[in-house]
């Protein structure tokens, strides 16, 4: 899955067609293979009927089907083809074959999640009011941190699944943002676990050796968190944060105070001092920098700035106030249209913003945040697009 969507990343951040074009056959081929699965293993009136077969997750040894793997599954099916389908009609018709099988992928793994949340008890939420619990694989009813707290390590490891798994199904668009499915995951994500949990850590004062493992990681049971008073200090940020997808989701759903909060407070409690390197875990001083928690963070970085999502261009989306108070700028940061420079200044409360962008594929839409006043989409048909080749960007235009 996430081979696919590095794929596609890379094409649409270089438009380099003779390289892709060379993997666009495999690629298909992968894709296939990816729907045979699916078919093989089909069992008619199941549970996860139309989903991949049981699989191993990371550390975590139960078998079975989780929605963090089908929603990877999805994107990365989802970003090949609209790639492959942008190299010319003949690879247009072959992405278009294959696109009502991934729909009707879709739609099981919508209908499988359904029927988990349908079966699983309600949580209250802080607001007084109660919601279905998010879920985490078939054939489980509630949190996999009830189920399997056998050790201080393997109950924080599913915690660990609960907060960074699910939230890819909003990431990948099996769910849009304004459906009830997203809208509880969230709320379930934020006040049952990220600030409930006892099985999360919440400060750097108690970190243990597992009896079990002999692992060293952070507990919460002896410490003075209070989640009404420092929803702040550790609010919005998960286990392994370079699996977790909350910050996406609020990408999409253009909540920029949450994305912020999850976004300083995951950096603060991963950094290592030393190194500015970023550590696996959140609260474990001992696991080491992993190249996906610094990719994640880059990803995330630009995401703020430049962030493209279903054909459209988001510029600032979810940029801190202050920056636009001291200005900003953005050189030749690559995007699926082409490379992008910014630069916003603001002198005697008169807030100027010059976009220059190398086109190489116009966008449906651009929305651009500006702090106090929102969002203002501009016209794509309206802007003064001028083609070049090979751009200098020595020239706004």
């Amino acid at each position: 899955a996430y081979i696919l969507i590095a794929l596609a990343e890379h094409y649409f951040l270089t438009r380099d067609n003779d390289w892709f074009e060379k993997s666009a056959v495999k690629i298909l081929g992968c894709i296939d293979w990816a729907f045979g699965q699916i078919e093989d293993y089909r069992k008619k009136g199941a549970w996860d009927e139309g989903l991949m077969p049981p699989v191993r997750m990371g550390d975590v040894s139960d078998w079975g089907t989780y929605y963090f793997g089908e929603a990877s599954y999805y994107l990365g099916i989802k970003e090949a083809l609209r790639a492959i389908a942008s190299l010319g009609p003949a690879y247009a018709a072959e992405a278009g074959l294959r696109r009502s099988k991934l729909e009707a992928y879709r739609q099981a793994i919508r209908k499988a999640y359904r029927k988990s949340i349908s079966l699983s008890p309600v949580i209250p939420l802080r607001n007084g009011t109660y919601a279905p619990p998010l879920a985490t694989k078939t054939y489980l009813r509630g949190f996999m941190s009830d189920i399997w707290p056998l050790s201080p390590c393997n109950g924080l490891r599913n915690a660990w699944m609960d907060i960074d798994f699910p939230a890819k199904l909003i990431e990948a668009g099996v769910f849009g943002p304004e459906e009830p499915e997203s809208k509880w995951l969230l709320d379930c994500l934020e006040d049952h676990l990220l600030l409930d949990s006892f099985l999360m850590p919440k400060k750097w004062d108690k970190i243990e050796q597992d009896p079990v493992t002999c692992a060293r990681d952070a507990t919460s049971q002896l410490t003075d968190y209070d989640a009404d008073k420092d929803w702040y200090a550790w609010g919005g940020t998960g286990w392994q944060n370079g699996y977790c997808s909350l910050m996406q989701c609020y990408l999409i759903t253009g909540e920029t105070n949450a994305f912020l909060r999850s976004f300083y407070n995951t950096y603060a409690v991963e950094v290592d001092p030393e190194t500015y390197w970023f550590r696996e875990h959140a609260a474990s001083i001992d696991y080491p920098p992993k190249t996906f928690e610094e990719a994640m963070f880059l990803y995330r970085l630009k995401s703020m700035l430049v962030f493209e999502h279903d054909n459209k261009l988001y510029l600032n989306r979810c940029v801190p106030d202050e920056w636009f108070r001291k200005g900003f700028e953005v050189i030749q940061m690559p995007t699926n249209y082409g490379l992008l420079n910014m630069n916003v200044s603001c002198c005697d409360n008169e807030l100027v913003i010059k976009i220059s962008l190398s086109l190489r594929k116009r966008p449906d839409r651009v929305i651009l945040r500006v702090t106090g006043y929102g969002n203002v989409e501009l016209d794509p048909e309206k802007c003064e697009w001028v083609w070049q080749e090979n751009p200098s960007f020595d020239q706004n235009r």
